[in-house]
């Protein structure tokens, strides 16, 4: 890991970028870390990276939270056929009826756990169009 100034970064941000490869580089300002540089493998990664740090998403998980403890969600099945599957005819639910198959308008099988399942309203996403 290597620290550096926001001066000795503004100066010398190509070199810090291309350490960045290598190990994260933590942005200070008097002292104290502000920020940090680290290598992004693709696109999917960035992704998970801009999500995982949107205030917006963390403030919508964490009123669908909220929901699930106070009202305890919706039911496992009630979940599948809002997502347009039914259980399975021969449902052999492996792990002690941990997991259940179900069939879908389409005639396939998918397995699911049975969990508590969050109802939530998400809003399109929206990113600024690339010309790249």
């Amino acid at each position: 890991m290597k620290i550096a100034s926001i001066a000795e970064v503004k100066a010398n941000l190509s070199a810090y970028v291309k350490a960045a490869a290598e190990e994260l580089v933590v942005i200070t300002r008097n002292g104290k870390p502000v920020a940090v540089l680290l290598p992004v493998e693709d696109d999917e990664e960035l992704e998970r990276l801009a999500l995982a740090y949107s205030k917006r998403l963390q403030a919508i998980l964490s009123e669908a939270r909220h929901q699930i403890t106070t009202t305890g969600g919706i039911s496992h099945g009630d979940f599948w056929r809002e997502m347009g599957c039914e259980p399975a005819d021969d449902d052999t639910s492996p792990a002690g009826g941990r997991h259940q198959r179900l069939r879908s308008n389409k005639g396939m099988h998918v397995a699911a756990e049975k969990a508590p399942i969050l109802r939530v309203k998400v809003p399109p996403c929206q990113l600024p169009d690339s010309d790249t």
